[in-house]
């Protein structure tokens, strides 16, 4: 599978349980993807991408990227990856007002798989699937261990309340010493296996936690069959981890956001 594939069928996974989730849309055509999630105004969930098109219609296809944004209300942003078209689309959305935005989005693919199935966890590490009996633990996990703001378990209630019980849809929970510890999540969808919703608590960060929620998902990766596993992530650092892991980067984006 190539870089544009990969794109492309992520974003196809995306709305497929983007159809279940009130207030997440996503609009895939051939020249542009439009995301949106008003309960999450961050640029990644709410930006165009894979914009593909002529030198001549890119200033159009810019406009028509505000446009959709700003009648929304949202901040328009785009993230540009080296599968966009035409090759000067950075400087043509600098001349529109847009300017970069954050860290780079690293793209990665599982290559080894024998490290990643070989991850393990501390004894006194366990996993658990998420469920309605643990998912408010699940959520509090996730916006402690990403540092998101106060209200942040509610919007990640709405979000996974909603597709947990999807078909291909994986949460886990972990627990050291019987606390909530940790969260991950895998996605299943037309070829592809994407993983994410990795966070520990800062008290208990370490490689061997994320070993034990990496076992539990190699085992249900090998039981669907071994798709092509990918995931993103801005955090050197978790990239350091996940290339330690068997995984290699395919390509970072940029998001670039209208001042």
């Amino acid at each position: 599978m190539d870089a544009l594939e990969l794109e492309w069928n992520d974003y196809a996974r995306t709305a497929w349980f983007a159809s279940v989730v009130p207030m997440m849309e996503i609009t895939i055509s051939s020249d542009v993807i439009f995301l949106t999630n008003h309960l999450v105004p961050t640029p990644d969930g709410n930006h165009a991408a894979l914009l593909r098109t002529t030198t001549e219609d890119t200033d159009a296809l810019i406009r028509r990227v505000i446009s959709f944004y700003q009648e929304r209300d949202l901040t328009p942003c785009v993230a540009i990856s080296p599968n966009c078209q035409p090759a000067n689309l950075t400087r043509r959305l600098a001349a529109h007002g847009f300017k970069p935005y954050g860290d780079p989005e690293a793209w990665l693919v599982l290559v080894d798989t024998l490290r990643f199935e070989n991850a393990r966890g501390a004894p006194n590490c366990t996993t658990e699937p998420v469920g309605l009996d643990n998912l408010d633990e699940f959520c509090d996990v996730m916006a402690c261990g990403y540092d998101m703001p106060s209200g942040s378990s509610f919007i990640l209630n709405h979000f996974f309340g909603h597709i947990n019980s999807l078909p291909g849809i994986h949460n886990y929970l972990a627990r050291v010493d019987g606390k909530p510890a940790g969260s991950l999540s895998l996605f299943y969808y037309n070829g592809i296996c994407a993983f994410g919703s990795a966070s520990t608590l800062p008290a208990v960060r370490s490689l061997a936690l994320g070993g034990a929620l990496l076992h539990q998902a190699s085992l249900d990766w090998n039981a669907a069959g071994r798709p092509q596993m990918v995931t993103q992530t801005v955090l050197p650092r978790l990239e350091h981890i996940l290339t330690r892991l068997g995984f290699r980067r395919v390509f970072s984006r940029i998001y670039y956001t209208l001042e």
